[in-house]
Parts: structure tokens; C-alpha cells; sequence
């Protein structure tokens, strides 16, 4: 109770004894005052000195030291299987909430849910798509490469939501919103994901999180369930890598043999060996008819105000048609432009249907071909390679 309340109470039993006209005074107060004899000497103050021995606190001390090693003395034999009984039950205690139900694991260790084994294989962060462009302003992306193998006698769809993104006090689960923008780490996820019985799948979850988040902050938790119902969080440590600066590679030109590196290590090799602008070209395709398959060339023309931006190359990795679809994903044209500033156009495919042989044929603005300096820049998320034609 508070003080003032307490006032208030002693206030209110006055009130009620006026109330009921107690008079005090009948209560001889005074008489019970000369019966003790009370005089104005009792009222004087007096002080205790309180002092603390401290020898007789030492002698008592080591007293009851001495009486603890005589009872261990002897009764030796059960002590010493009391304090190894203690001392395993504490070990196994911790080893059970520290290596069992709160274990944390790190990128590359199997967590093993039952129904799931579960390794994180690699982490990155960073807030450009896979053309090294920028994806959104005040985000940025955490991306897990995963493997998940079904341990159960049957197919299960696995519940992703029990994957929590940590950093600090917020909280994060999976997206598939951005899934495109990342399709060169690997296969992405979707709702509706199912692995068969005793196999496994590899692909990659995405988290969009805060960019002002500090990138080795975040912990990886899964949400397990036991088997009467609990709910065990599951740490896994990460090792973000940021793949969000972009690393430029030395120029290239006719003739030089190109690696195309990819983050999960893959790479394409291919050699440019010419290109040049023309209105018209050709190319080759495969036609079947009545009369038998063959190969036919097919003439290309331009548009009005464009031209053929025609490229022959080497390579194993590469058809024609495969080096547009590379092209149109993570290159760029880079030019000159007539104020004498770079400009970038975007790699148009001129053909637009499967054809066969090592050329690739782009359409270009007719200001494009005046320009002094033109060259082919790739950006492969993290890796830029730039090759001079002109």
C-alpha cells in the first residue's frame, strides 16, 4: 500500500471513533503513564554499537570446513558417487538442451528434423537482379541455397513458413515474388513444392529484408515440432556472402576466350571472332518437309532505321540461338553517344525463331553503328565482362 493511503486509514478510524462518540479520555491514557513511572528521562536517545568479530567469524568458517572434510573422510565411498552422480547428471543436462534440443548448426551441417534432413550449402545477400541492376529501393535479398531430402515412406510438401530469417528483433519469412530476379543460383521454390519419398531437391528460398540491416546479423532459425506438439527452434549460423558489388573483369577482344562465371560455379566458355553492321544477312535453319530434312539459309532483313548487328563465335557451350538467350539476359550494347557521353541499348534478338550455327544476329538503331566506340558488356551478377568490337 502507499503512505498517503495508509494516512487516509488512521484519518478515517478518528472519524469513526468521533462518529460514535468514544471519548478517549474514559480510557485513563494518563493513569497507565504514573503507573510506570515515566519520566522525562526515559525519553532521552541512546545508541547500540553493533560490533562484527571477525576471528570468531574465521574460527567458525574454518570449523565447518574442518567437519566437511571429516564427514567426506568418512563417508568417502557414497560421496564421491553423490559428486559423480551430480557431475553427470549436469553434463548430461547440458549436452541435452546445448547439443540435442537447442543445437545450433552452421552452413553445411545436416540438420535432421526426422521427416527432413535439411543443409543451408551457401547464403547471399545483395539488392541487384542477375544483371547486376538494382531490384528495389529500401530492400535488399537474403538467398539460401538449400537441400532438403524426405526421409518418410511417402511424398510430402514441404511447409517453408517454418523457415525464420533473424536479425535483431525482426522477423522474416520466404517469397517467391522475387524468384525471377534470381534464377542464376539455381531453382527456386514454390508453393506447392513436393519431394518424393527418400530423395532430395536443391533449390534456393529468397527473403526480402530491410536495407539497413546489418548483413552478419542475421541467424537462420527452423521451426521443428516434436512429437507431442512442441515447438523447438532450430539455429543455424550463416555465412552471407554480399554479391552485390559488381567486379569488373579485364576487356576482351576478337579472339580472346571469354569464361563466363557463374555463382554457383558454373561456367561458358565462347571466343567472338567477328561482328559487324549490315542491313541484310543470313542465316541457317533445319526444315523438314515431304521431301526429307535439311538445311536451308534464310534471308534477314533489317527495319527501317535499324541495322543487323551480326556476331561469329566459337564455342562449346554456345549454339547461336543459346548465345541470344544469354545476350538478351545479361548483356548490353555500350556506345558512344553524339554528345560524346556512354549510352547502353539492350540486345534485341533480329531472328526471333531456332536457327542453327555459331552467329548471333541483334537488331540496332541506326545511331548505334556511327558511333566510334561500341562494345558488348555482360554483367553476370556479381562479374562484368566487356568486349570491344569497334
Amino acid at each position: 500500500l502507499r503512505i498517503a493511503g495508509i494516512l487516509q486509514y488512521i484519518v478515517f478510524l478518528f472519524l469513526i471513533i468521533r462518529i460514535m462518540g468514544v471519548d478517549l479520555n474514559k480510557f485513563s491514557f494518563n493513569t497507565d503513564k504514573e503507573f510506570l513511572e515515566l519520566n522525562s528521562s526515559d525519553k532521552e536517545e541512546f545508541e547500540i554499537s553493533i560490533d562484527v568479530d571477525r576471528h570468531s567469524l574465521i574460527r567458525t568458517f574454518n570449523k565447518l570446513k574442518r567437519n566437511i572434510f571429516y564427514f567426506y573422510i568418512e563417508h568417502k565411498y557414497v560421496c564421491n558417487i553423490i559428486l559423480v552422480a551430480l557431475v553427470l547428471l549436469v553434463l548430461g543436462y547440458s549436452y541435452y538442451n546445448f547439443g540435442i534440443v537447442h543445437k545450433s548448426y552452421k552452413e553445411n551441417d545436416t540438420l535432421n528434423t526426422g521427416i527432413y534432413n535439411i543443409t543451408i550449402k551457401n547464403s547471399y545477400i545483395t539488392n541487384k537482379d542477375l544483371g547486376g541492376n538494382k531490384i528495389e529501393n529500401g530492400s535488399k535479398f537474403v538467398i539460401l541455397d538449400v537441400v532438403m531430402r524426405n526421409n518418410s515412406n511417402k511424398p510430402v510438401e514441404p511447409n517453408f513458413n517454418r523457415f525464420h530469417l533473424i536479425n535483431a528483433d525482426r522477423d522474416f519469412t520466404y517469397t517467391i515474388y522475387y524468384n525471377n530476379y534470381f534464377e542464376d543460383l539455381g531453382k527456386p521454390i514454390n508453393a506447392k513444392m513436393s519431394i518424393n519419398s527418400q530423395k532430395e531437391k536443391h533449390f534456393y528460398m529468397v527473403f526480402n529484408v530491410d536495407e539497413e540491416l546489418k548483413d552478419n546479423k542475421f541467424i537462420l532459425y527452423y521451426q521443428e515440432l516434436g512429437g507431442k506438439g512442441d515447438s523447438y527452434l532450430r539455429k543455424i549460423k550463416l555465412k552471407i556472402k554480399n554479391i552485390s558489388d559488381i567486379v569488373s573483369d579485364k576487356k576482351f577482344g576478337f579472339g580472346d576466350t571469354i569464361n563466363f562465371k557463374y555463382i554457383n560455379n558454373m561456367s561458358k566458355e565462347l571466343s567472338v571472332n567477328s561482328a559487324s553492321f549490315v542491313p541484310t544477312s543470313f542465316y541457317k535453319r533445319h526444315i523438314c518437309s515431304i521431301d526429307g530434312c535439311f538445311i536451308q539459309d534464310v534471308s534477314l532483313t533489317a527495319p527501317t532505321g535499324y541495322q543487323l548487328l551480326r556476331v561469329d563465335f566459337s564455342s562449346s557451350d554456345f549454339e547461336g540461338v543459346d548465345f541470344v538467350d544469354f545476350s538478351r539476359k545479361y548483356g548490353r550494347i555500350k556506345y558512344e553517344s553524339s554528345d560524346g557521353k556512354d549510352a547502353y541499348y539492350d540486345m534485341i534478338d533480329a531472328v526471333g525463331l531456332e536457327y542453327e550455327g555459331k552467329e548471333a544476329f541483334f537488331k540496332v538503331k541506326d545511331e548505334i553503328v556511327n558511333s566510334n566506340k561500341i562494345s558488348l558488356v555482360y554483367v553476370l551478377r556479381n562479374k562484368k565482362y566487356t568486349i570491344t568490337i569497334k
